[in-house]
């Protein structure tokens, strides 16, 4: 009885090995789309109804269907708005396709009691792009009287329809609304030089007590580009408490290159007060300055002897960038392809020597 037991043990044992790798190659099972295959209806109603059912492979088809029927399609798409999630995103796409022709029914709906719809609606009309240009006076008049939610909506569609500076204006003045203030800057951040006239009142946010007002605002001024006092009042933020704001004050600076020069000195003063990840994006873009930041060759040829060798290495790129200008430092750069222990370093030092040196 024992043995026959341990056989019966063995012979499961082997059945139970030769099942587990014909599971292991077995694909898993693909999601089936209930309507691969079907011919999609084509009738508004029956679309609409489709429309609302999220995560469908024919969700695509189903939007370009509604959209050929055109204005047809509209008054139906509008009320779906009023619905949260994906029957709304997918009723303001519909909507987009469109275009122009969905606008006045848009502009109608911006009077809704329902507020969902509105601000479906402002989405709307702000995928839909400059054709929407008619509904401008009506999202203007509705921003002043609306939820914050409701404004927040419309100065994102705004900035894609239009570059009126009387938007612009309106949008500057939402800076002075604090539960406005960072979404009006991103607004104007996507207007970039557009808003340039705004830079003055802009500049004020810098010293913003919240850390991400303060990117923000660097950002936005980032993308408006270096108007008068942008450089300066970037740089001011390099010995900020947070490393964010810093790094992002850096990196402002460097996309203005030349343009970014009156920083030289803010550079040069706050690198010794930063740790050597952030020490490194300023030499690069105290090289990115060159050559009229040559006040920073100093300070580069200095970095050179960092213990960090990333450090070294974007000392090394800056100082190449001022060619000839930055020959005081050849000796120094020598040493490091001599003898610094990391082949980055001694290649980077290398092509330096060539640059200053004209060889290349």
């Amino acid at each position: 009885m024992r043995i026959k037991l341990i056989n019966l043990i063995l012979v499961i044992g082997i059945l139970v090995l030769l099942f587990i790798p014909s599971c292991k190659d077995k694909e898993p099972a693909e999601e089936v789309d209930p309507l691969a295959g079907a011919e999609l209806p084509t009738g508004i109603a029956d679309l609409i109804e489709l429309l609302k059912e999220p995560h469908q492979a024919s969700i695509n088809e189903i939007m370009n269907r509604l959209a050929e029927s055109g204005t047809d399609a509209v008054p139906a798409l509008i009320e779906l708005l009023g619905e949260r999630g994906s029957p709304q995103i997918n009723a303001i796409n519909t909507l987009a396709r469109i275009g122009a022709p969905a606008v006045p029914d848009l502009i109608i709906a911006l009077d809704s009691a329902e507020l969902q719809v509105v601000y479906g609606a402002a989405r709307a009309l702000g995928e839909i792009g400059p054709d929407a240009e008619p509904a401008v006076e009506k999202l203007q008049d509705v921003f002043s009287s609306t939820l914050k939610t409701g404004q927040v909506t419309i100065m994102h569609a705004l900035v894609k329809i239009t570059d009126d500076p009387d938007i612009i204006v309106m949008i500057r003045a939402a800076l002075m609304v604090e539960d406005l203030r960072f979404d009006a800057l991103r607004v104007l951040e996507e207007y970039g030089p557009a808003a340039a006239s705004s830079v003055p009142v802009i500049l004020h946010y810098l010293e913003a007590p919240g850390s991400s007002a303060r990117i923000q605002t660097i950002r936005t001024l980032q993308a408006i580009g270096p108007e008068e006092g942008v450089a300066e009042g970037i740089a001011n933020r390099l010995q900020d408490t947070d490393i964010l704001v810093i790094d992002a004050a850096t990196k402002a600076l460097g996309e203005f290159g030349i343009a970014g020069v009156a920083a030289t000195g803010a550079f040069i003063e706050a690198i010794e007060t930063v740790e050597p990840n952030l020490q490194r994006g300023m030499l690069h873009t105290l090289g990115l300055f060159a050559p009229e930041g040559r006040d920073a060759i100093p300070t580069l040829i200095e970095y050179l002897g960092s213990e960090d060798p990333q450090v070294r290495r974007e000392a090394a790129w800056a100082l190449g960038q001022y060619g000839s200008d930055a020959s005081s430092g050849l000796a120094a750069l020598r040493e490091l392809v001599e003898s610094d222990e990391f082949d980055y370093v001694r290649t980077t030092a290398t092509g330096a020597i060539e640059l200053i040196e004209g060889i290349n």
